[in-house]
């Protein structure tokens, strides 16, 4: 795994900061799932290049206000999430 190899090669801090940070991705990408389950038969069966445009539209605008968010929260996110002894 790629928390194994970062730990190989660059110690354990740093795979503890990977191992935490790809859990959080994780949790945040298994939001989408059921979004993408039900609209890709959908968009598949219909191939409606306006339909697909509009949604990755919206995709991209909640992304990018979500990206933001989590950049500015993020230190008391991860003070919440792990603890106070997770410090970089």
């Amino acid at each position: 795994s790629n928390t194994f190899f970062i730990g190989l090669f660059l110690g354990n801090k740093f795979a503890g900061f990977y191992s935490a940070a790809e859990k959080i991705f994780i949790a945040l990408t298994l939001l989408y799932q059921p979004l993408i389950d039900a609209l890709y038969p959908l968009m598949s069966r219909r191939k409606n290049v306006q339909l697909f445009k509009r949604i990755f539209s919206f995709a991209i605008t909640v992304n990018a206000v979500l990206c933001i968010t989590l950049f500015i929260i993020s230190p008391a996110l991860i003070k919440l999430l792990y603890g106070d002894g997770f410090d970089v």
